[in-house]
C-alpha cells in the first residue's frame, strides 16, 4: 500500500483477521477440551459404528477390554473396521480406557475409537452415542470380580433395558456372568 488511506485499511484488516483467529482459535480449543472430557457426541460417519457400554467398561477390565478390540480391529478385516464408541460413566475411567487402548493397540485403529462420558440409563447419552443407528450395541460384564456376578448382571439388564426401551430396533449383545440371569433376560 502506497497510499495511507490504503495503509489504514490494510492495518484495519490485519486487526480483524487477528481478532477473528483468537476468536476461532478459542473454539477450536473448546471442542477439543470437551472431546477430551468425553461431553460432545459421536459424529456419524460413512462407516458403520458399534458402542460398547457396560461394567466392563465401567471396571475398565483390561481383559476383556483388549480381546474385545483385538477382535473388532483385526488386522484380516481392516478395510471393514466399524467405528467404535465407547461409553464410560466418568473422566477417570476413559482416561484409564484410553491409557490401556494406547498403550496395547495399534495407531491405526485408535483412529476409529470415539469416547464419551454418560450413562447407558440416560436417554440423552444413547442419543450422543448415536445408538439409533448403530450397527450393533455391545452391553459386556466386567469379569474382574471387582463386583459380584449377580449385581453385575442386574445392572448389565438394567442398560440393555434402557437401550431396548429407547431404540428397540437397535441390535444388542448383552454378556452376562450368572445363567440365571440369562433366564431373566429371556422373560
Amino acid at each position: 500500500p502506497k497510499t495511507v488511506l490504503s495503509r489504514i485499511v490494510t492495518i484495519l484488516c490485519m486487526v480483524t483477521g487477528f481478532a477473528f483467529l483468537g476468536v476461532e482459535l478459542e473454539r477450536v480449543f473448546s471442542i477439543i477440551a470437551r472431546r477430551k472430557k468425553g461431553s460432545g457426541s459421536y459424529v456419524k460417519t460413512s462407516r458403520k459404528h458399534v458402542v460398547l457400554v457396560g461394567g466392563g467398561v465401567q471396571q475398565a477390565d483390561e481383559l476383556l477390554l483388549l480381546a474385545f478390540l483385538e477382535e473388532i480391529f483385526h488386522m484380516s478385516y481392516r478395510a471393514h473396521w466399524p467405528d467404535l464408541v465407547v461409553m464410560a460413566s466418568d473422566v477417570n475411567g476413559m482416561e484409564k480406557i484410553r491409557e490401556i487402548i494406547d498403550l496395547q493397540i495399534e495407531w491405526q485403529a485408535r483412529q476409529q475409537i470415539h469416547y464419551l462420558v454418560g450413562s447407558p440409563l440416560n436417554m440423552v447419552d444413547l442419543k450422543r452415542c448415536r445408538c439409533d443407528v448403530a450397527t450393533v450395541v455391545f452391553v459386556v460384564s466386567d469379569t474382574s470380580g471387582k463386583n459380584e456376578p449377580r449385581d453385575e448382571d442386574k445392572e448389565n439388564l438394567l442398560r440393555a433395558l434402557s437401550l431396548k426401551n429407547t431404540f428397540p430396533h437397535t441390535p444388542l449383545r448383552l454378556m452376562l456372568l450368572l445363567q440365571e440371569s440369562k433366564e431373566k433376560a429371556f422373560s
